[in-house]
């Protein structure tokens, strides 16, 4: 039975919940230096976020992910299976150890769930099971056993103590009759926090109770199950104690009693789990979640072909799906082409990945990197910069801010601190490796040479400072950029999609002066379609490179008039028509998406 089951958690976790994606929601870093190990034993917890961060730098592979985490899941299912076992003479013949996993699992569901609970979970009942082991019926033995096991757990697994205490003060007042020691259990529960915060431990009175378990962790899909599984152990003492030693008996009986044959029992018990096991994994995950985090994947392993597959398949609509497209137009050549084949519901903010006014900076802060990333590439390397160190400020040190940080500060020869970066990142085994690489070209001065990004960015980095407008419009660095130094066609399609995005016509005919540097074959679609719009109103500042346009163009913008004209120009009733046959042009996107012109038809309705 416990095989079945765990082969099924096993795939599950592998083929459905994808452990690639906790590396690219949480960043571990695992340290191996003793100033680290020295960092972590500082506070309650840190020696199960220790272990939680070795093993969660091997969720980049699979397989290996998938496998570490059955693994803690079987070490819940069989402590609970050895608490149940004073509790009656024949514990396998139910599941509820199984359950308990299984629900377990669900937890998981949730990609910023840390590992670290589930840890603090398995060494909770662990100690439990270390404690009913001790079958001493001396009253200050049993009290200075708690205390032993209490203060190791408290300090390696902080808040998951606390079921620990509970569970040990149930057993004794309900079980033993020892009402005053259950109480002095209590007592020592309560008084472990306070002396922790107030004369051991630099930590908040809230972290000192609450780290290590999963209440306030955004993310979960159903959080009764964490009242569940924290609450099935105590119900379970007290059970047991109202049934008078009776409880797993009778619940064998029932069971019994509703089948004619032990083999339909067990049957039954074998594979019930299982399918509880599939409805967690299918019930439990975010699917916007996953959409978002498999786009965030992708782009930093840069499968660009990949991104347009997943935005076919998930049909997401956000500001990560958005990011994520416009890269890998761009990588492919489409960008000029087939931006609005795609949603851009969310106009410029979706194409560099800023919130609105309103986004919680701490929730924003994930996306940091990405934006980091970005600007590296377009060639506006300070930045870049100051992304880095807003995701090193917010999420602390990660091996992508870390290798970030260093590429940027080399590109600006700023040598000290791009080794401080290097320095760090050599600590940990999994990125030494690149870390040392990158030291001894850094010290060739060949660091850009073998990588296009870097040679690129170097080639295209503005040649005089200005002030830049950061996030609120960032179009205005890449226009200046391109006018400074007009190398980087990224940054060029970047800034006409940016105008383009805001429905700023006269900047994009002003942008494509530069067009003839890039070397077109022809004027891109939508950057004829824009031309197209100017040309039909006389505009007087048209480029000479508008010339070269395709009449097939104009012509295409005559009929989309026409259409208008033919419903009077109510644009709502020919949205039907014209969505039909321009669907994917700039034209649409001006008329019906550009949100400032939802916006106003919103507010015309209201």
């Amino acid at each position: 039975m416990s095989f079945i089951f765990f082969s099924a958690v096993f795939l599950c976790v592998w083929l459905r919940i994808d452990p690639t994606l906790y590396s690219v929601a949480q960043e571990p870093f695992f340290q191996l230096t003793p100033s680290a190990i020295m960092e972590y034993l500082s506070y309650p917890g840190g020696i199960v976020d220790y272990l939680s961060a070795f093993f969660s730098q091997f969720f980049v592979y699979p397989l290996v992910g998938a496998f570490i985490i059955t693994f803690f899941l079987f070490l819940i299912s069989f402590f609970t299976l050895r608490l149940l076992q004073p509790l009656s003479g024949k514990p396998r013949r139910f599941a509820a150890p199984l359950f308990i996993a299984a629900l377990c699992l669900s937890f998981h569901c949730n990609y910023y769930h840390p590992l670290s609970i589930t840890i603090g979970l398995a060494a909770c009942l662990a100690a439990f099971t270390l404690f009913t082991s001790n079958k001493t019926r001396a009253a200050l033995r049993r009290f200075f056993l708690f205390m032993a096991i209490s203060c190791s757990l408290y300090y390696s697994a902080c808040g998951a103590f606390f079921l620990f205490a509970l569970l040990c003060m149930l057993l004794e007042i309900l079980k033993e009759k020892r009402f005053f020691l259950g109480l002095a259990y209590c007592v020592v529960a309560g008084m472990l926090p306070f002396i922790a915060t107030e004369f051991c431990f630099l930590i908040s009175f809230r972290d000192a109770c609450l780290h290590l378990l999963p209440f306030g962790i955004i993310g979960y899909q159903h959080t009764s199950i964490i009242f569940a599984v924290y609450f099935f152990f105590p119900a379970l003492l007290i059970a047991q104690a109202f049934s008078k030693g009776r409880f797993m008996a009778r619940v064998s009986a029932f069971l019994l009693s509703r089948f004619r044959h032990q083999g339909v029992t067990r049957a039954v018990s074998a594979f019930f789990p299982v399918i509880v096991v599939f409805l967690v994994a299918f019930t439990s995950i975010n699917p916007t979640d996953g959409a978002s985090l498999r786009f965030c994947k992708f782009v930093k392993k840069g499968a660009w072909v990949a991104i347009l597959q997943e935005n076919q398949k998930s049909r997401l609509d956000n500001r990560v799906s958005n990011f994520a497209v416009a890269q890998a137009l761009y990588h492919t050549g489409l960008l000029s082409t087939d931006l609005f084949a795609f949603p851009q519901n969310y106009g410029e903010r979706g194409l560099f990945l800023f919130g609105d006014q309103s986004a919680d900076y701490r929730d924003d802060a994930f996306f940091f990197l990405y934006r980091s990333e970005l600007f590296l590439e377009l060639g506006l390397v300070n930045e870049s910069e100051q992304w880095g160190y807003e995701a090193l400020s917010v999420e602390g040190e990660t091996p992508w801010a870390l290798k970030l940080l260093a590429q940027v500060h080399a590109l600006k020869g700023e040598y000290p601190a791009a080794l401080a970066c290097l320095s760090v990142l050599e600590t940990s085994p999994f990125h030494r490796q690149w870390a040392e690489r990158f030291r001894g070209r850094l010290a060739n001065c060949t660091f850009a040479d073998s990588n296009e990004t870097l040679r690129m960015a170097r080639r295209s980095m503005p040649t005089t400072d200005f002030i830049r407008k950061s996030c609120a419009q960032p179009c205005l660095d890449l226009e200046e950029s391109v006018r400074q130094n007009p190398t980087n066609r990224m940054t060029f399609e970047y800034c006409m999609a940016s105008y383009m995005l805001l429905g700023n016509l006269p900047k994009i005919m002003s942008i494509t002066e530069t067009l003839t540097r890039f070397e077109y074959p022809a004027i891109p679609r939508l950057y004829a379609e824009a031309m197209a719009m100017l040309v039909s109103v006389n505009y007087s500042a048209l480029p000479a490179i508008s010339n070269r346009m395709d009449q097939e163009t104009m012509a295409d913008y005559i009929s989309f008039n026409l259409i208008l004209k033919k419903y009077n120009g109510d644009f709502n009733a020919a949205q039907k028509e014209i969505l039909d046959k321009y669907w994917n042009t700039f034209w649409y996107y001006c008329f019906y998406t550009l949100p400032t012109v939802v916006k106003s038809s919103t507010k015309k309705q209201r």
